[in-house]
């Protein structure tokens, strides 16, 4: 019995980081797919706990463990907790690298023509400053919204707010950094705006596809 007792430590280690090491990587594979961990509060909190009582249960597992097969488990316990901890120290050190904090995935096809969208038009060249401290860059902005043919809803409430999107646009490039209007992240940009815009702006409809006519960032004589 008290060699059952002495080894309990070693098993818990074994199961708390399969468990927490399963939990860490789904919630990674969430998160990469784009969905934050805000979503997966409850599941990250109790994740971490694992991997760190595996830690700490394999290191006193170890320590108390006279037979090879406890000490074994106690091993692989403090090791998944270790690879645990790796998982989330490495992807925050990554993610923080990237402009404005976030993770860009692999870019998605973007339709940019399609018969079936009308194109509104009417909001016009935007210009601001960008979020970049002693800067003398600005953004020149043209962007045209394209919605679903015969859709007058949508069209009537963007005549009706074309003055507010313009609006949003202005604030909305003001808070990025010039490394955020890349080239190369265009269609991140296209599908953050898409979705502020539906969600925020918009109540009678959806704008399905974001052009730029013009995305210009220029030095200020």
């Amino acid at each position: 019995m008290k060699i059952a007792e002495k080894n309990q430590m070693a098993i818990l280690s074994m199961v708390c980081g399969i468990i927490g090491l399963c939990g860490i990587f789904y919630i990674l594979i969430s998160y990469f797919i784009i969905i934050s961990f805000e979503e997966n509060v409850f599941l990250t909190l109790i994740s971490i706990t694992l991997i760190l009582l595996a830690l700490i249960l394999g290191i006193i597992g170890r320590s108390k463990s006279k037979n090879r097969n406890y000490y074994n488990m106690a091993t692989s316990g403090f090791i998944m907790g270790l690879v645990g901890i790796a998982s989330i120290v490495l992807p925050v050190i990554v993610v923080n690298r990237l402009p404005n904090n976030k993770f860009y995935p692999y870019p998605e096809s973007y339709p940019i023509q399609n018969s079936s969208y009308s194109i509104f038009t009417s909001i016009g060249l935007v210009t601001t400053k960008t979020k970049d401290i002693d800067s003398n860059y600005v953004v020149i902005v043209e962007m045209f919204l394209g919605y679903s043919n015969g859709d007058k809803i949508i069209e009537e409430e963007l005549k009706t707010k074309t003055y507010v999107i313009r609006d949003f646009i202005k604030n909305y490039f003001s808070e990025k950094y010039i490394s955020e209007l890349m080239p190369e992240y265009e269609v991140y940009l296209k599908k953050e705006i898409l979705e502020l815009l539906n969600t925020r702006l918009l109540n009678s409809g959806t704008v399905k596809i974001i052009l730029f006519s013009q995305l210009d960032i220029k030095e200020m004589q």
